[in-house]
């Protein structure tokens, strides 16, 4: 009997797995490992256990696919892939393995010699690219790349990421045109023009010392007039980054002759300079056989020097005024013109003036000459007014005028006056007065003198020049009231000698005073003139009589007039 085996449906699952590994940067790594799950049902022999048939596979996560793995960049490194991906089909282990290489470098070398080496910078959007980069400019010359290509932006991109580039200067050319213009027809020489070529920082000083033209031989000479100097001469004799060309002016073979004045400045002592230039041309034949050249008579450009005005300095006289224009020819040799200054003559005339009379008394005068000194000439020469009884009128100097004086003298110089006054000195007199009060005792006969004195001055001012003097108001004094002694039984008279104001012009007084005998019952008799002495006042040199009307006057005199020194003199008594 036969038997069939039996089968049965058996479900497997799987899954598929993804990394990338990374090497030659430094620590291989390798990415996050990516997972896929699988399903799928078998059929099983149900007696050996084999498999008979496979069901597809069937993903059964949320994942369904691998993710494209881009490759990291790495500074200083290349990768051989940008990105990696992989069909997802069953469940397997699937690997990568990306390799990264070194950027290549660019080399710079100057044409100084002096290089660079730089890496290339990574394209950071593609690991397995770099970026372009910049070649510096170097005037005058035209840079060289070598594995690299020149982008639309001018850089440069290396045309393999890992190998290197150099870049060096090759030198432009370069030409100098030097051209030779005759100002007299103002056409070129052409025929002597040359151009000198080469290469920037080449050197062209063996062409031009063999190009260049001497045209003094040929009869021409440089036009200093637009060529200060040949200037072929500040030529470098190297070829710069550029390179101006050269024009030489020239004229007609020249001859100058010269003209130099020098002024100096008498103050300052510095000299100034004015040189003036006659020119004159000719023209040269060359024997072009011979090479024998002959020249022709001098004509002149500009054969005369104009005038100069010589500047005036204050106080000093040139010796010209001016230097006169002069035709010259080119036969005459150069001349120097000197121009000096001489000090003019100066004096100050020094006047002491007497304020009070508006005479002058003395002057002397201080002679020189601009510049110089008359510091000694004063010092001798000054017055001693106050010696000669002279002072300075501080109302019109304030200050001695000569001490302001400078001792030098100037371009102009004033006189100088010095206003004097008269010295004075100033003395006092007292004059004396006195007045004598004489009464005599009736009952002893005793005779007493009172003396009373007014002192009265006045000051003397005395000019010491002339000797006059000047004199004040005296001041005045006052002789005090005396009241007469009274005697029993007699009646004086006066019985007050009245205060009395003394001034100037009075003199010496003398008051004696009369007592009378009293008359019983009869006082009237007593005071009858007829019946009694009367007092009497008697100047020394002259009697007068002293009545009551003097006394009122001088009394009143007392009261307007100051008084002066007084002296009362104790009464003296003596027998009568």
């Amino acid at each position: 009997m036969y038997l069939k085996h039996g089968t049965k449906q058996v479900a497997e699952t799987g899954t598929a797995t993804y990394t990338v590994t990374y090497t030659g940067a430094g620590s291989d790594t390798s990415s996050q490992p990516q997972t896929i799950d699988y399903t799928r049902t078998n059929t099983v022999d149900a007696v050996t256990g084999d498999v008979t048939a496979y069901g597809d596979w069937s993903v059964t996560g949320d994942t369904t696919s691998f993710t494209s793995v881009t490759t990291p960049v790495k500074t200083g490194y290349v990768a051989d892939k940008a990105s990696l991906t992989v069909e997802d089909a069953t469940p397997t282990t699937e690997t990568d393995t990306v390799t990264y290489l070194p950027v290549g470098t660019v080399t710079i070398t100057k044409p100084d010699g002096t290089s660079t080496t730089t890496p290339y910078s990574n394209d950071q959007s593609d690991a397995t690219k770099v970026t372009s980069f910049s070649v510096p400019s170097v005037a005058g010359y035209t840079a060289k790349v070598t594995g690299a290509t020149k982008q639309a932006d001018g850089t440069y991109l290396p045309d393999d990421a890992t190998a290197n580039t150099t870049v060096t200067y090759v030198a432009d050319p370069q030409s100098i045109a030097v051209t030779y213009v005759d100002e007299t027809t103002g056409q070129p020489i052409t025929a002597k023009s040359f151009i000198l070529t080469g290469v920037t920082d080449g050197s062209y000083a063996n062409q031009l010392a063999s190009d260049k033209w001497d045209f003094a031989a040929d009869g021409y000479a440089l036009d200093t007039a637009k060529n200060g100097s040949d200037p072929l001469t500040t030529l470098s004799g190297t070829f710069g980054a550029t390179n101006g060309n050269v024009t030489v002016y020239l004229v007609h073979q020249t001859k100058t002759v010269t003209r130099t004045i020098n002024i100096t400045n008498p103050v300052t002592g510095e000299t100034t300079t004015t040189t003036q230039v006659a020119h004159f041309t000719r023209a040269g034949t060359k024997d072009e056989v011979t090479g024998e050249v002959t020249y022709g008579a001098w004509t002149s450009l500009d054969n005369s020097f104009s005038a100069l005005s010589v500047p005036e300095v204050a106080g000093y006289t040139a010796s010209q005024t001016t230097v006169p224009a002069e035709t010259v020819s080119a036969s005459d040799d150069d001349s120097t013109v000197n121009v000096t200054y001489t000090a003019d003559p100066q004096n100050i005339t020094v006047t002491y003036v007497d304020a009070e009379t508006g005479r002058a008394v003395k002057s002397f005068t201080l002679t020189g000459t601009t510049g110089s000194s008359y510091a000694s000439q004063l010092a001798d020469e000054a017055w001693d007014y106050a010696a000669a009884g002279y002072k300075l009128d501080t109302a019109k100097n304030a200050t001695d005028p000569l001490s302001e004086l400078s001792g030098t003298f100037g371009a102009q110089n004033a006189g100088v006056t010095v206003y004097l006054t008269h010295q004075t000195s100033t003395t006092t007199q007292t004059q004396t007065i006195t007045r004598i009060i004489n009464y005599l005792d009736p009952t002893t006969k005793e005779l007493t003198s009172l003396t009373q004195t007014a002192e009265l001055t006045r000051t003397v001012e005395e000019d010491l020049m002339t000797g006059a003097k000047t004199y004040s108001q005296r001041t005045t004094a006052t002789w005090p009231s005396f009241t007469v002694p009274s005697v029993a039984g007699y009646t004086a008279s006066p019985t007050v000698v009245p205060a009395l104001v003394v001034k100037d012009g009075d003199g010496d007084v003398t008051v004696t005073i009369a007592y009378t005998k009293l008359v019983p019952n009869s006082s009237a008799a007593s005071s009858s003139p007829a019946s009694a002495a009367s007092a009497s006042a008697t100047p020394n040199s002259a009697s007068a009589g002293f009545s009551a009307a003097n006394a009122a006057t001088n009394s009143a005199s007392a009261v307007s007039a100051a008084p002066a020194a007084v002296t009362n003199t104790a009464p003296t008594s003596r027998p009568h």
